[in-house]
């Protein structure tokens, strides 16, 4: 599993074990007395001190670049390695992806600080694994070590120390969760949930629109109805609508892009800590997991993604992923090129399963409880 990040238009791969977290661009970054190869400084992470090294530099390319090199438009990937935190300039973070071992491709000549290569499976774009080894060694960076909240933490469902004295240690289950937020509401999904994360939806006019969809947005040459996260969950929504960014959720063959008000970061939480949603305290209480502690923020709620997958209304808007006006190289999902190649059967003699066809005949169409039906009308 690998989380995905982007610099300058190119997107890189590292393991998600090695990506600790992201977080926002900092305030300040401070200067350190060494001299690197694109090292930017050092920033504070809760009480850590992190060397922060501009990616893009590090791997060669120019100054400057869509975004800039430094600022709020960037964010910040939090690395460990070898028990030290490195972190990496980047302008954004692309979600996960699940790649077998089979799936990789080395990367010659040896010395790069690439490891390797692959293709997202959903579209085909070449992505590069991070050697982070070789990033470290090449740039000669001076990594910090881990201390305070982070110092004692352990492999995801290892053993934690026991601070009560009880002679058990707690089982864990630390994964990394995306934050993100809902009008006043801070939310978690598990990050190896989310396809990608979507910095400004930029919503446009639908057939769909109505209380649950914002209308659509264009994801790789493809219209992607927008879900307003809010009234999924029953929460106040927010009226900044065509600014939202959001996280893309896949549903089968398609995608749904739920909108919220802001992703904040990625951070990696213990799931063994969440509590139960006391009753009558919010409605849906079927999609949360629960209510975890936290530190810093006070208590985030969890959210079920696979109550999220299950709902009929996603779903139904998933299964509606149409090719965006202009993007002819787009491709197509599953239900449509089963619809392409339906329609390409039935051109020889009776139409085929998914065959589209036109037809100028009006008809009315009633339901009768669970049953439907369509009467033809003479016009």
């Amino acid at each position: 599993m690998y989380g995905l990040l982007e610099v300058d238009g190119v997107r890189l791969a590292v393991p998600l074990d090695v990506l600790r977290e992201v977080v926002p661009w900092p305030a300040a970054v401070d200067p350190l007395p060494v001299d690197a190869p694109g090292l930017l400084g050092a920033v504070d992470v809760r009480g850590d001190v992190v060397p922060l090294l501009d990616l893009g530099r590090a791997l060669g390319r120019p100054d400057g670049g869509p975004q800039g090199r430094t600022g709020p438009a960037r964010v910040v990937a939090i690395l460990v390695h070898e028990g030290g935190l490195l972190g990496l300039a980047v302008d954004a973070v692309r979600g996960v992806a699940d790649v077998p071992d089979d799936g990789l491709q080395a990367v010659e000549p040896a010395g790069l600080v690439l490891r390797a290569a692959f293709e997202l499976p959903e579209d085909g774009s070449v992505t590069s694994v991070l050697d982070v080894a070789a990033l470290v060694a090449t740039t000669g960076v001076l990594l910090t070590g881990e201390r305070g909240l982070h110092a004692d933490r352990t492999v995801p469902g290892g053993p934690e120390p026991d601070p009560a004295g009880t002679g058990t240690p707690r089982a864990t289950e630390v994964r990394p969760l995306i934050r993100v937020r809902c009008g006043e509401h801070q939310l978690c999904l598990p990050a190896v949930e989310i396809h990608a994360v979507l910095p400004a939806l930029h919503p446009r006019p639908s057939a769909l629109d109505g209380p649950l969809c914002r209308g659509v947005c264009t994801y790789r040459g493809v219209d992607v109805p927008v879900a307003d996260l809010a009234s999924l969950l029953g929460l106040a929504a927010d009226d900044d609508a065509a600014t939202s960014p959001g996280v893309l959720l896949r549903l089968g063959d398609g995608f749904v892009a739920l909108a919220v008000s802001q992703v904040i970061d990625i951070e990696p939480l213990d799931l063994a800590t969440v509590l139960p949603v006391p009753a009558g305290t919010i409605r849906h209480p079927e999609r949360y997991l629960g209510l975890l502690p936290h530190t810093d923020h006070g208590q985030l709620l969890v959210l079920r993604t696979e109550n999220l997958r299950a709902d009929a209304d996603l779903l139904g808007m998933a299964a509606l992923n149409n090719p965006a006006a202009g993007a002819a190289g787009a491709a197509p999902t599953g239900a449509q090129a089963g619809v392409a190649a339906g329609t390409a059967a039935g051109d020889r003699g009776a139409p085929a399963r998914g065959d589209i066809r036109p037809d100028d005949r009006a008809y009315l169409t009633y339901a009768i409880g669970p049953e439907g039906a369509t009467t033809e009308v003479a016009t």
